[in-house]
C-alpha cells in the first residue's frame, strides 16, 4: 500500500464506502494542490440499482442465495428435475416482468428498440473506429493439440494451451478479456508466456500482460464490440 496511507473519518458513510475510500487513499499518496488531479471515486448505492449477486432468489432450500457467493454460481441447480426448483426459477425470472419488455413472439417492444440508432453505422459494434484498425491474427493449427479418441483430457486445459500458442504467434495483437478468474476455469496455460495486466497491481503493471480479468460479463461484451 505504501507510505501514503492515511485514515478517513467514516462518519456519515456506510461501512463499505468508508472501507473503499480508505483503500483508495492507501493506493494514492496525498497530492499537493496544483500538482495533479485527485482521483475520482464513484460509489454505487448497493440498494438501487442492485449490484451483482442481488439478482437471484433470496433463499432456496434453506440456503441464502441473494447477496452470497452462491448467486455467482447456478442459483437453482436442480430446476430441471425438481418441481420446487422449477417453481423457484419461474418465480425469480418472472419477477423481471419479461412481458413488459417483449412481445408474444419474443421480439423486444418498440420502446426498447427506439434507442437503437436508425443509422446502422452508429450501432454498437458497427462504428468504424471499433474495427478499422483490426489486423488479422496468425491462427495456429489446432490439430497439434488433438487427443486420441477415447482418451481422457480436459477440453478447457487444451483451450488454454491453444491460447498460449495464439499469444506466441501474436504477441502484440491479441488479448484475453476474461469475465472470470482464468485459473479456476482451467485456462492457466495461457500464463506460460504472458501474464495479467492489472493497472493498480505493482507486480503486473506495465509488464505487457495480455490477460485482463474483470468480473463483469457486460463490460467484456462492450469491449468486444
Amino acid at each position: 500500500m505504501g507510505s501514503g496511507c492515511h485514515s478517513i473519518d467514516p462518519k456519515g458513510r456506510s461501512r463499505g464506502q468508508a472501507h473503499l475510500q480508505t483503500e483508495m487513499a492507501c493506493y494514492y499518496p496525498p497530492y499537493s494542490e496544483g500538482t495533479c488531479d485527485p482521483q475520482r471515486l464513484f460509489i454505487i448505492d448497493s440498494k438501487s440499482p442492485p449490484p451483482q449477486g442481488m439478482g437471484a432468489p433470496a433463499t432456496y432450500k434453506g440456503e441464502f442465495i441473494e447477496g452470497s457467493f452462491r448467486s455467482h454460481q447456478v442459483p437453482v441447480p436442480d430446476a430441471k428435475t425438481d418441481a420446487e426448483g422449477l417453481k423457484a426459477l419461474q418465480k425469480w425470472l418472472s419477477s423481471y416482468d419479461p412481458a413488459e419488455l417483449f412481445t408474444e413472439k419474443g421480439r423486444p417492444i418498440d420502446e426498447v428498440l427506439s434507442v437503437v440508432p436508425q443509422d446502422k453505422e452508429k450501432r454498437l459494434g458497427q462504428v468504424k473506429e471499433t474495427y478499422a484498425g483490426r489486423e488479422p491474427i496468425v491462427v495456429p493449427d489446432w490439430k497439434e493439440l488433438a487427443v486420441a479418441k477415447g482418451s481422457d483430457e480436459s477440453c478447457m486445459r487444451l483451450v488454454g494451451k491453444y491460447m498460449d500458442k495464439v499469444f506466441l504467434a501474436n504477441p502484440t495483437s491479441t488479448r484475453i478479456f476474461s469475465p472470470d478468474e482464468l485459473e479456476s476455469n482451467k485456462l492457466a496455460a495461457v500464463f506460460e508466456n504472458t501474464g495479467r495486466n492489472f493497472q493498480w497491481d505493482e507486480c503486473s503493471f506495465g509488464k505487457g500482460g495480455r490477460v485482463v480479468e474483470i468480473l463483469s460479463e457486460h463490460t467484456c461484451q462492450g469491449q468486444s464490440k
